[in-house]
């Protein structure tokens, strides 16, 4: 009992001598820097709540698009229809910022594996669906665009490891987002006399197309459009970097101040000539020095950040009914799928994210919280990080539909091709017989 009140007896004597201390930091000052740490706090409660409720209002229309079976478009037009889909990004004014809590909407491109079949998907905000359907007009005439129902409720999250089990993740990049993943434009074969470019969308078709009555395979890119002057800027700067150019960095005022000093005292102390002759025999052989590898690589860098980007986040998901759930056969066929994309940069899964982990400690309670929180963000779209950023050719890679040559059996087509009617054909306001 001694031993208790002298415990108790040495917690309120630190804890008054701590609130003591306190007081007197207060006293002194140190009220302004409380104020500023209650203010930026209520700030971001106040904006968390304000861009939940812009988001929540938010209305969304799925559309489910197939394309004849003889279509000849490479994904050069979707990346055309990127470009035009970049249209519904919006510079808010402070009021919508900061009254209204105005937050970029995105696009959400999906492709829907099941076994009868591969179907191509956008969730997209209802307010942009004409800009969004004529851009696929426009590359793909002969589409058709339907509006769907959200093929995820069939799975609600609270009948995991009861009806269904998944496997999943989340995907980064694996460098930095200015070097580029495999494009399209990478997988031509020179050396094919026809159908020289190898549709990496065939190889999904197939791994989708195989799957058993209960299963179902998702890809989903959430794709947010930006201006992004500062990653373009990044992007020309590491391409000229890698061909041995010199890069000068941005400096503030006082660095620039500085480096001119600096290079005053040093011209007077050394022969300025010389120095220049040195300067510019290393930057012209620095572009010598490359191999063809490394010149093709600079070429993709420069090429990566001229076009107009996204923030983008990717996610991959293997769902079954608990008698047909097979997760290492298809999680290594799909793993297997991204690897094809392996370029100057590729892709690894997000550990944060990844249903697998983890190995340790209350492993299948984890787990559980883990496929529950990775179905929602799916089935939400959701896109409150910032992600990573694919310009438009890396996401007409990803999101393309086949062209002709991709014979995959289980891709959904347009029934027919579409075209106009005759020009001669008879009106019910001419003079004819009524049978």
């Amino acid at each position: 009992m001694a031993l208790v009140s002298q415990f108790i007896g040495y917690f309120f004597n630190y804890f008054f001598a701590y609130f003591a201390n306190l007081l007197t930091v207060l006293g002194a000052g140190g009220w302004i820097v409380f104020l500023v740490l209650i203010i930026a706090i209520l700030y971001k409660v106040y904006m968390n709540s304000i861009q939940t409720k812009y988001v929540l209002a938010i209305k969304w229309t799925f559309l489910r698009i197939r394309v004849p079976e003889e279509n000849q478009r490479n994904p050069r037009s979707m990346e055309e229809a990127f470009n035009a889909m970049h249209g519904i990004e919006k510079k808010p004014d402070l009021l919508e910022i900061y009254l209204d809590g105005y937050i970029q909407s995105w696009l959400s491109l999906e492709i829907r594996g099941t076994n009868e079949g591969v179907s191509f998907i956008m969730r997209i905000p209802t307010g942009n669906m004409p800009l969004v359907q004529a851009a696929i007009y426009a590359q793909y005439p002969e589409a058709e665009i339907e509006e769907v129902s959200d093929y995820t409720a069939a799975f609600p999250v609270d009948r995991i490891d009861k009806d269904f089990d998944l496997w999943g993740t989340e995907l980064v990049l694996a460098k930095d987002s200015n070097y580029p993943i495999k494009s399209y434009i990478d997988f031509e074969d020179t050396f094919a006399e026809e159908s020289r470019f190898v549709d990496p969308i065939a190889s999904i078709s197939e791994v989708l197309g195989n799957l058993k009555p209960g299963e179902e395979i998702w890809f989903q890119i959430t794709a947010r459009p930006a201006i992004l002057e500062d990653w373009r800027e990044k992007g020309q700067n590491l391409a000229l970097k890698l061909a041995g150019r010199d890069v000068t960095p941005d400096k503030s005022f006082f660095q620039s101040f500085i480096e001119i000093f600096g290079n005053t005292v040093h011209a007077i102390l050394t022969s300025a000539t010389q120095e220049e002759k040195k300067k510019d025999s290393k930057s012209d052989m620095g572009i010598l020095k490359l191999t063809p590898g490394e010149v093709d690589r600079v070429k993709a860098i420069q090429r990566n950040s001229s076009k107009a980007a996204y923030e983008s986040q990717i996610r991959l998901i293997y769902i079954a009914a608990l008698p047909v759930f097979s997760r290492r056969l298809r999680a290594a066929a799909m793993l297997g799928l991204i690897r094809q994309y392996m370029g100057a940069n590729s892709f690894r899964l997000n550990g944060r994210f990844t249903t697998s982990r983890p190995v340790y400690g209350f492993v299948n309670r984890r787990r559980s919280y883990r496929k529950r929180r990775l179905l929602q963000r799916y089935q939400w779209r959701y896109f409150a990080e910032k992600g990573f950023v694919l310009n438009v050719e890396s996401l007409a890679t990803l999101f393309h539909f086949p062209v002709e040559y991709s014979k995959a059996p289980s891709l959904e087509h347009s029934r027919a091709k579409k075209g106009e009617a005759p020009h001669n054909i008879p009106l019910a306001s001419d003079d004819l017989p009524l049978a």
